[in-house]
């Protein structure tokens, strides 16, 4: 079955549905002693907040021009850390000014389905001003987890549902069962051939990996991020679970905003910031 199986991405936009969203992670707001108590926060847990920074193996990723490539081993389950883990693929363009290499702004994907190839690859690296943002900081991205090359999930295409709903009216029991059964055999197929990954796809899942990411680019400091379309929800599992007296996220609405924003939060170091939500 090995050979007919087929990487899954979900790939429809959920237009409209996500607000955009901009994020800064950290609590304070300069390049030398920024604070995120965040492992606890995010529920990683004691003995992955405790453990050493994670270490990343810089390399060109092949498949992306003028990309570095990285892996970050993480856990399947955070709240079971010793039953298997799964590595996520980080892409980086580093800062031009060696200066400011260290300074990270993190593209958190969107979609659902998007990852490294669709952020820094083709047109969409122009489209998402990674040149420009290279000025000043080094931008990181990544195939979340079940996506592009970070364990992707897998399923036998041979099971692919053919069954589809009437879109014109509403669908009789017949029907209606005839779907269910269809897409219930698919995703059994998914779940024989991925594991347990198939059961940690969640927002929340992705969350606590970006807090891992944060982690081994940059244990003692903040970092900015920003997200657009299914990557706010992304941002908002991260803010949701976001320890208040940590001051570790603080939401900007807009990207026009948020440019300024994140070059005036540089410009106080010190301040801490208080979690808040978009208006």
């Amino acid at each position: 079955m090995t050979d007919d199986l087929a990487v899954v991405s979900a790939t429809r936009q959920r237009t409209g549905y996500l607000r955009e969203t901009s994020i800064m992670l950290g609590c304070r707001f300069t390049s030398v002693a920024m604070i995120l108590a965040a492992p606890f926060v995010l529920g990683i847990g004691a003995a992955l907040a405790q453990a050493a920074k994670p270490e990343l193996t810089w390399a060109p990723c092949g498949d992306i021009p003028d990309t570095e490539c990285a892996g970050l081993p993480v856990p399947i389950d955070y709240a079971r850390p010793g039953d298997g883990t799964i590595t996520l693929r980080l892409a980086r363009a580093p800062a031009v000014d060696a200066a400011k290499r260290g300074l990270v702004l993190l593209l958190l994907p969107g979609g659902p389905g998007v990852g490294i190839t669709e952020i820094m690859g083709g047109e969409m690296r122009s489209a998402q001003h990674v040149a420009e943002f290279q000025r000043q900081y080094d931008v990181v991205t990544f195939d979340p987890r079940g996506i592009g090359k970070s364990s992707p999930i897998k399923c036998d295409p041979a099971t692919a549902p053919t069954a589809e709903m009437p879109m014109d009216r509403t669908p009789t029991q017949a029907e209606f069962e005839a779907v269910a059964r269809a897409n219930a055999a698919f995703i059994e197929g998914c779940a024989k051939a991925s594991g347990a990954l198939l059961w940690h796809l969640s927002a929340t899942d992705t969350a606590q990996d970006i807090e891992r990411i944060r982690q081994a680019l940059s244990p003692n400091d903040g970092i900015v991020s920003y997200a657009a379309s299914y990557g706010s929800a992304y941002a908002a599992a991260y803010h949701a679970q976001c320890d208040e007296r940590a001051g570790c996220v603080r939401a900007l609405c807009r990207v026009v905003r948020a440019r300024g924003e994140m070059q005036a939060a540089r410009q106080r170091p010190g301040r801490r910031v208080r979690c808040c939500h978009c208006a």
